[in-house]
């Protein structure tokens, strides 16, 4: 509920600061240790567009060779949470929203030692507030135009890198200029970024849920469907423990 009185709000406040001539704005929506570096740092090269100020570290966002920039496009915009996206028009402007395995991003953020307040966690604001972020994030992300969003999952964007860069350029609108090199370097950029996160691009799909009891993963999985159902059917059933 809380999601859906946001975004109409500002929804509605926003038609009027657009025009026709504008350009659509273009975010990034991701969760914590979701492949957001490696994913803004490639699009980056792609597109030679700039970001807005954002948290992530300066080397993601920077161009490795500044004569590629695209100067005359209006830059990027990443944020980790949605309610950060109000300056944004879910019927105008165009989200790419990278999402992971629910557990794997929280229990990664918070640890195993912490996993049982994340029960706590999914529909009030104690235990772990930051866990209910993740949820708000989907449901935003599924509030969107669908014409104007982009669901781009983890693994894919490790498994076929290629794949799903050429994807983002369709949807954006982006012409193709820059793609060979990239393709034709991209061990190298993918090296990079992996040394800069200090060997943490590209892990292993399950690795912090291993951390903690498969039972307790189970019974996750149903408090999540029970509190979330036509999300966890939509979006995260790929995700259910086994």
């Amino acid at each position: 509920m809380f999601i859906r009185i946001f975004f109409l709000a500002f929804a509605l406040t926003n038609l009027g600061f657009a025009t026709e001539k504008d350009e659509p704005r273009v975010a990034v929506l991701s969760y914590f240790r979701s492949g957001t570096c490696f994913f803004v740092y490639s699009l980056t090269q792609l597109t030679g567009r700039t970001w807005e100020k954002n948290v992530l570290p300066k080397w993601v966002t920077q161009l490795k060779d500044p004569e590629n920039a695209a100067s005359e496009k209006p830059p990027f915009f990443h944020q980790h949470h949605c309610i950060n996206l109000k300056k944004l028009n879910p019927q105008r402007d165009k989200l790419i929203f990278l999402l992971r395995n629910n557990k794997e991003n929280l229990i990664g953020r918070f640890g195993p030692e912490k996993f049982e307040n994340l029960f706590h966690s999914l529909v009030k604001n104690n235990g772990l507030p930051e866990a209910t972020t993740y949820y708000r994030n989907i449901a935003a992300f599924d509030l969107w135009n669908p014409k104007n969003r982009l669901l781009i999952y983890y693994k894919d964007l490790i498994q076929n890198p290629e794949e799903v860069f050429e994807r983002a350029l369709h949807f954006l609108g982006e012409d193709f200029s820059r793609w060979d090199n990239f393709i034709e370097n991209f061990e190298e950029h993918r090296a990079y970024c992996h040394n800069k996160r200090g060997g943490r691009t590209g892990g292993k799909f399950i690795h912090f849920s291993n951390q903690v009891p498969r039972d307790r993963l189970i019974a996750y999985d149903e408090k999540v469907e029970k509190t979330y159902p036509r999300l966890y059917e939509k979006y995260l059933k790929p995700f259910e423990t086994l």
